[in-house]
């Protein structure tokens, strides 16, 4: 195991690299149960999805985070909703750190494509960073 990610180590446009994930018609299944939002013969991923994306790329990616970090927002902008079962790659960057009221909070941007390059959704998470 790494080093925990302590909020120093945060730099405004420092990549993390990027993370592949296939939602296949099992995630869905699964994500579709717990949810019934959609039909059960949907063809492509539902924007609900699109957390559980990007935040598999976070938890991926920062797999050494200290205990006790709390997701406090998120947006997203959809450009394309891919079909089910396309292989889709997650960039995670480091937009901001900022110490306020002595609470550390760190912003994040996922950027997510296709794994031949086309554009499906990005977005920002902000967290209250632990240590």
């Amino acid at each position: 195991m790494n080093a925990p990610w302590t909020f120093e180590r945060f730099a405004p446009g420092q990549s993390f690299g990027s993370w592949r994930w296939t939602p296949d018609r099992d995630a869905f299944a699964r994500w579709n149960a717990l949810f019934r939002t959609c039909p059960d013969d949907q063809q492509t991923l539902p924007a609900g999805m699109i957390s559980m994306v990007a935040l598999r790329a976070y938890m991926g990616l920062l797999a050494d985070r200290p205990p006790g970090n709390i997701h406090a927002q998120q947006a997203t902008r959809v450009h394309a909703l891919p079909p089910l079962g396309t292989p889709l790659e997650t960039e995670l960057v480091c937009l901001s750190r900022e110490l306020r009221n002595e609470r550390r909070w760190v912003r994040f941007e996922t950027r997510t494509a296709t794994t031949q390059g086309t554009p499906c959704f990005e977005g920002t998470m902000t967290m209250l960073w632990a240590a």
